[in-house]
């Protein structure tokens, strides 16, 4: 899991440094030409990517599909399966929306899929206290992808609140990663 980090995190910082093409769809139409800012990537790796450990990405990666020049991979919205939460919050952020709408998208055309959004917290708060903050956070998606025409039949909620962090470390930044859902397609 930890060499999936550094993977990951040599990725980004390739990423980072270079053009990328946004595109819709499996093929190339509609390319259009983007220049990422740099981001500054620690150990952990990029959260809105859905990977391991997670960290921030510059807001033009979350506009639409990434092109790595590297090796020549797609990444596109629904990559992102991971959506963080403010401290003590079952808000969305809106930065995710876009990420959110694009699986509602996939599930609303894919109704045979299943996704399981799994809450989870930093370690402040009691046990209980934050299972049902993992919960709320969940269920908050939930609500979103069924405005967005999902049914209720093609999701499901599970909470872990602060059993399952990514981050091991007691520091805001650390925390900021473990408060998140996850969306887990069965």
């Amino acid at each position: 899991m930890r060499q999936l980090g550094r993977i990951a995190t040599i990725f980004i910082i390739l990423l980072s440094g270079t053009s990328c093409s946004m595109f819709s769809g499996g093929g190339s139409e509609g390319v259009v030409e983007k220049s990422l800012s740099p981001v500054a990537v620690s150990e952990a790796s990029v959260e809105t990517m859905g990977l391991a450990n997670a960290r921030e990405v510059s807001p033009e990666a979350l506009d639409g599909r990434l092109s790595d020049n590297y090796n020549g991979e797609v990444a596109s919205l629904l990559d992102i399966r991971v959506v963080q939460f403010a401290y003590d919050s079952s808000e969305i952020l809106e930065k995710y929306i876009p990420v959110i709408e694009a699986h509602a998208g996939y599930l609303s055309e894919n109704s045979t899929t299943r996704v399981v959004l799994e809450g989870h917290t930093d370690e402040r708060g009691s046990r209980e206290y934050n299972l049902a903050l993992g919960e709320r956070r969940a269920q908050s998606l939930q609500r979103r992808l069924s405005l967005l025409g999902v049914p209720e039949s093609q999701v499901s909620v599970v909470t872990y609140g602060e059993e399952r962090p990514i981050e091991l470390m007691h520091d805001e930044a650390a925390y900021a990663v473990n408060r998140r859902v996850e969306l887990v397609y069965r």
